[in-house]
């Protein structure tokens, strides 16, 4: 499981790194409960960029319970990237 998350997460950085050669990106494949682990590594992160599904509606929340615990206990500044829409 591990190591298809490390092959996912290299995929998922390549382009992005090729783009943006000068940015230091530190790889981090862990288990556990998301909250958890995202507010361990924060400890000794730099930044904590999290993507976030665009909601709709009166009554969604802008956010989910993952983002929301990192934005109120993360020991470091926090990103909160909205995915991109889908392509009709």
């Amino acid at each position: 499981m591990r190591i298809r998350a490390s092959a996912l997460l290299d995929d998922a950085l390549c382009a992005p790194e090729r783009e943006h050669p000068n940015v230091a990106v530190h790889r981090v494949t862990a288990e556990g409960p998301a909250h958890h682990v995202l507010l361990t590594h924060s400890a000794t992160a730099d930044l904590l960029v999290l993507s976030a599904p665009r909601r709709h509606g009166p009554l969604a929340l802008p956010l989910g319970r993952v983002a929301h615990a990192a934005l109120q206990h993360a020991d470091c500044p926090v990103a909160v990237i909205p995915q991109r829409e889908a392509a009709s």
